[in-house]
């Protein structure tokens, strides 16, 4: 067994663990199917930087969540901004017709203005909430094996 540690420049990303007689070929699809997904859990909290994972997941879940309820992000010049301003502005959301939701969409009025309010229907929406109870699961028992082991190192 070898551990990789994979970097950008001169910041760590991640620790991968992998055998000697891995091709090349795979490995590099496996890091960077890694990579690419932590780039997008990065995107979805906003570009935010965290070192705590249990902050990093605690997060992902509340964007998700308002994504499921009110839809995707606004462009930046868009956010915060009244439906007469943008009108006024003449800006437009160049997405709003690309990422619908399948099976259409409920209208949720998004109240920081940061989001569409275009969510998802409401069958995806309990799929939604069950992932988010497992991952709220998850998030509790990680903590709570960390704490006991940090408690039986003493």
């Amino acid at each position: 067994m070898v551990k990789l540690h994979i970097k950008h420049g001169d910041e760590s990303q991640f620790l991968y663990e992998t055998t000697t007689n891995t091709p090349i070929d795979n490995l590099i699809n496996q890091i960077s199917l890694i990579y690419n997904g932590r780039l997008k859990v990065h995107r979805i909290c906003n570009g935010k930087k965290f070192q705590n994972i249990d902050l990093i997941i605690f997060i992902s879940l509340l964007e998700m969540s308002m994504l499921a309820k009110h839809g995707i992000t606004l462009p930046v010049n868009m956010q915060g901004l009244t439906d007469e301003q943008i009108t006024d502005l003449k800006l437009n959301d160049e997405y709003a017709d690309k990422c619908i939701p399948m099976d259409g969409y409920i209208e949720e009025e998004d109240v920081t203005g940061k989001r569409n309010g275009r969510g998802i229907n409401w069958n995806y929406f309990n799929s939604f909430k069950n992932f988010f109870s497992i991952c709220s699961t998850y998030r509790k028992n990680a903590f709570n094996i960390r704490t006991y082991n940090s408690r039986s190192k003493r």
